[in-house]
């Protein structure tokens, strides 16, 4: 019997091909990912179970890990992106229990978690940094770093071969790890790390930067900054990034990204999603139409004078004045930079205010007008 080599080689969980290719790597990360969001999505439903923050923990510290795993060696082409983008979108619904309709730049807004292309860029930096910045007696991979690369290691390769590769077809052109690979252009895999890093490594004076507690670099003069306040800069290039590479958020959304949950995701998950709906766009609010209830009346169905957008039903309708006297006293806007949204208790009053007025709730679920509701029996009645 004749047994055919398998085309593809599981190592310390990366899968390769014959032709280095990322796809199949990303599908089993995917594959793994979806079997355990199908699990931890139980704790949570569209009316009761953990609040947002909860699930945005469980998805930043279970689902996440699980999804980018071999992203440093590996970068998935842009159909498995796509894939890996349709995926992400729904574990970010499920967290801020959103609708589908919702866009796709308020929903990342939401949720505090940037797009899976950023976050993908993003979790390569680090390697890059490590590659760079220290010497190759804690990193051999180091030893093959360009020689343009301003380093002062002494463990460096003398040569890398590359000039084999300065005669290739146009097809594979083969950039430096300074310039960016653009048009027929292309970086070797330790280029392209380098080149992620680009900005923060050519104002570095010396190179490698080694721990405070080791000995300096061996040129003996001292680092002008340390690793550590160089990572530090990572997060705001993330932030960069998403904010380039996002798609822009609907014009009623003037809420800028953030990188920490917001502070009423620790509200009950329903109202929390309620909260997260209308600031989104896409609820149950009547200004808030759909391609399912466009020919609708955008009346404020409990005024009936005004369109019902997220500040007239939370701030300006009159029907509703009796229930917000005692619990939405001194809130007055409700804008990205509004003191509710740092507030706990301006934000315990906007809850009480929703369960008392039913405000953004499904219109299959009792009108309660202006009666208020205490947040427990609310919570029952959503469950």
């Amino acid at each position: 019997m004749l047994f055919l080599p398998s085309q593809a080689v599981r190592w310390l969980g990366y899968w390769f091909t014959p032709a280095i290719h990322t796809t199949l790597h990303f599908l089993k990360r995917l594959a793994l990912a979806e079997a355990t969001f199908t699990t931890v999505r139980r704790l949570s439903t569209a009316g009761k179970g953990l609040s947002s923050w909860c699930n945005r923990q469980l998805v930043f510290g279970a689902i996440l890990p699980i999804l980018t795993y071999g992203r440093n060696p590996f970068t998935p082409d842009s159909s498995t992106t796509k894939k890996l983008d349709a995926f992400w979108h729904k574990v970010l619904r499920w967290t801020t229990n959103s609708f589908c309709m919702t866009p796709i730049g308020a929903l990342y807004i939401e949720a505090s978690l940037p797009p899976m292309g950023t976050v993908l860029k993003h979790r390569r930096r680090p390697a890059a940094l490590w590659l760079v910045c220290y010497s190759s007696k804690h990193n051999p991979e180091a030893a093959r770093l360009p020689d343009s690369v301003p380093s002062l290691d002494p463990g460096r390769s003398a040569d890398d071969h590359r000039f084999l590769l300065r005669r290739s077809p146009k097809a594979v052109h083969i950039t430096s790890w300074d310039r960016p690979a653009v048009n027929s252009a292309k970086h070797l895999p330790l280029d392209a790390l380098c080149h992620l890093v680009h900005d923060l490594i050519k104002a570095i004076p010396i190179l490698p930067l080694t721990p405070s507690s080791q000995a300096v670099a061996s040129s003996g003069q001292e680092p002008s900054t340390s690793f550590a306040a160089i990572r530090a800069t990572l997060e705001p290039l993330l932030l960069a990034d998403w904010i380039a590479t996002s798609r822009p958020p609907p014009a009623q959304d003037l809420f800028d990204p953030a990188l920490s949950p917001h502070v009423f995701t620790g509200l009950p998950r329903f109202i929390g999603g309620r909260i997260h709906q209308m600031r989104s766009g896409a609820s149950y609010l009547a200004a808030h139409s759909s391609w399912w209830n466009r020919t609708d009346s955008t009346l404020c169905p409990f005024c009936e004078e005004d369109e019902e957008p997220f500040p007239h039903a939370v701030l300006h309708c009159p029907a509703k004045c009796l229930p917000s006297l005692p619990n939405l006293s001194g809130v007055d806007d409700l804008g990205p930079d509004a003191p509710l949204w740092s507030s706990v208790p301006l934000l315990r009053g906007l809850a009480e205010y929703l369960y008392a007025t039913c405000t953004g709730f499904p219109p299959a679920m009792e009108y309660c007008g202006a009666i208020p509701t205490s947040p427990s029996s609310g919570s029952e009645h959503a469950s």
